[in-house]
């Protein structure tokens, strides 16, 4: 008996409610998730003097005479070959084969290979838009493209680590964007086998470090981000590259504007406004008014207040209720003793005595005594009505 009760109570009862209730909450959880791929923390690259680099490459660099912008310096080694500046624009140093350009490219092979080094939190394939990635180490065994909007989030942190590992080319097609939320972008590292192309119109982040070349089209951008060939050339057109500093702050939006452009708008406003208003309107107002308004008014009223004083006069006179029924006894009982309506109710006896006060009044003027008559009669009516329909209603 105890172990079956104990087998109904998991089985039936509310212990197996609240376990699919849990189960159900964990299925859900991991349903939202799924589309914020998680990984474990990345490890950040040591640069060495590459970090002071914007463009680095290997044979040449070339901006299509264009007015491409460059923040940080541009180095090449072993080639000699840079094009393109003017009209494009430096804010930086130039190395060019020397000894800066060849200890930056030994740094960059030593920290090409430690990136590539570092193991996989996860595996991605296809296409890298429309993704929503954590910090950690993402890899493609082939070539990865990307296609609309890849967001990194950070999770508040600015400086969180994004590496990707790319065996073969990637390509950033035309108008895509990588976003970052929260800011940031100054530890993300792309470290690809082959080479790099960064479609038109597309916005860019991290630093790009490729075994062969990097081509930046028409109006691309790295913001923040670098372009660092260890073999191939560097081409620009039209593009504005910022190098990343050594760490990122947190965005931060601040809105003190409204609050100071509130306070000096009330005080102008309503200093001359009340001033000028009140007092000329009311001077010419006032005087003009009362004077032809109040000689015309008295004279044509004069011709219908006689007609009034006939009618307010005889109303102080009650005797004359007297004259239609015989009775003689006080005001408030003749409606009781009237001949043809016995045992009136006392809202019809209202309405008699109403339209009784009424037909003294009338019956004053010549003439009124067949309209004092009907109003009897219609008074006599009413209170049939009423009383018939107060009889109705039950007690």
């Amino acid at each position: 008996m105890h172990i079956r009760s104990n087998a109904h109570f998991i089985a039936g009862g509310p212990l197996s409610r609240w376990v699919g209730v849990a189960v159900c909450a964990l299925i859900v959880v991991l349903a939202f998730t799924g589309t914020n791929l998680s990984a474990s923390a990345a490890t950040p690259p040591s640069l060495g003097t590459t970090s002071g680099y914007a463009i680095l490459a290997g044979t040449t660099v070339t901006n299509t005479d264009s007015p491409t912008v460059v923040d940080g310096d541009l180095g090449l080694s072993t080639g000699s070959a840079v094009t393109g500046f003017p009209p494009g624009t430096l804010t930086g140093t130039y190395h060019i084969d020397d000894t800066a350009a060849v200890k930056a490219k030994s740094d960059l092979d030593t920290v090409f290979a430690a990136t590539d080094a570092q193991a996989c939190d996860s595996t991605l394939s296809g296409d890298l838009g429309s993704r929503t990635l954590l910090p950690g180490v993402y890899c493609y065994t082939s070539d990865a493209i990307l296609t609309g909007t890849l967001t990194l989030n950070n999770s508040g942190d600015p400086n969180a680590v994004f590496i990707f590992k790319i065996v073969s080319a990637l390509t950033a097609m035309s108008g895509s964007q990588v976003l970052m939320t929260n800011g940031g972008g100054c530890s993300v590292f792309w470290v690809i086998g082959s080479s790099a192309t960064i479609g038109t119109d597309s916005v860019f982040v991290g630093t790009i470090m490729a075994y062969a070349s990097i081509a930046m089209q028409t109006r691309a951008t790295m913001l923040p981000g670098r372009a660092l060939a260890r073999t191939g050339a560097v081409t620009l057109d039209s593009n504005t590259i910022t190098r990343p500093p050594d760490t990122c702050a947190l965005t931060v939006a601040t809105t003190p504007t409204p609050s100071a452009s509130a306070i000096p708008s009330p005080s102008p406003s309503p200093s001359p406004s009340p001033s000028p208003s009140p007092s000329p309107s009311p001077v010419p107002s006032a005087s003009p008014s009362p004077s032809p308004s109040l000689s015309p008014s008295p004279t044509p009223s004069a011709a219908p207040a006689p007609i009034v004083v006939p009618i307010v006069s005889p109303s102080p006179s009650p005797p004359i209720v007297a004259v239609p029924g015989p009775p003689a006894g006080p005001g408030p009982s003749p409606p009781v003793s009237t001949p043809g309506l016995p045992h009136l109710p006392r809202a019809g006896a209202l309405i008699h005595d109403a339209v009784i006060a009424a037909g003294s009044r009338i019956i004053q003027s010549p003439g009124s005594v067949l309209a004092f008559i009907a109003g009897l009669a219609l008074s006599c009516g009413l209170a049939v009505v009423v009383r018939r329909r107060l009889v109705r209603r039950p007690s």
